[in-house]
């Protein structure tokens, strides 16, 4: 995989969401505005970290906070239980550029009413070696007892 940053999978992310519930939602990156529209999803990278595995193996870790804002205020948690219900398949796997990454570690919570969803998507990079010049010549002098 080449290497990406966390903003193509929140772009990953908001794609799979809008596929799924389209344009009836308000979907915001990393910021929420005052006054902000309901229903509407917040994606956000929580934590991020790259970590050197072997050779030029490379393992990337990044966990997303995903949150839901319902409409109803009469029934907030049936309609926060009904898009939970649908948000596991959607997230397990999204696309990223042109790669398919599979989320892991799915945690759901409510509190006062916003439907909260933490998830990693790890994934290995592969980095070019830099490689140095290689040997010229090689003079081999031997000898036999």
């Amino acid at each position: 995989m080449v290497d990406v940053n966390g903003q193509d999978i929140v772009k990953g992310i908001i794609k799979a969401l809008n596929n799924e519930f389209g344009d009836n939602y308000t979907y915001y990156i990393n910021d929420i505005p005052q006054g902000f529209e309901e229903p509407s999803f917040y994606v956000r990278l929580l934590d991020s970290s790259f970590n050197l595995i072997y050779g030029n193996r490379y393992l990337r870790k990044n966990i997303f906070m995903i949150r839901y804002f319902p409409k109803s205020e009469l029934e907030p948690q049936q309609e926060i239980n009904a898009i939970l219900d649908k948000l596991y398949p959607i997230l397990e796997y999204i696309y990223m550029e042109n790669d398919l990454i599979r989320g892991t570690n799915m945690e759901a919570n409510i509190v006062d009413n916003i439907l909260h969803l933490q998830i990693n998507y790890d994934f290995f990079i592969v980095r070019p070696i830099q490689r140095g010049p290689l040997m010229q010549k090689l003079i081999q002098k031997q000898k036999v007892k």
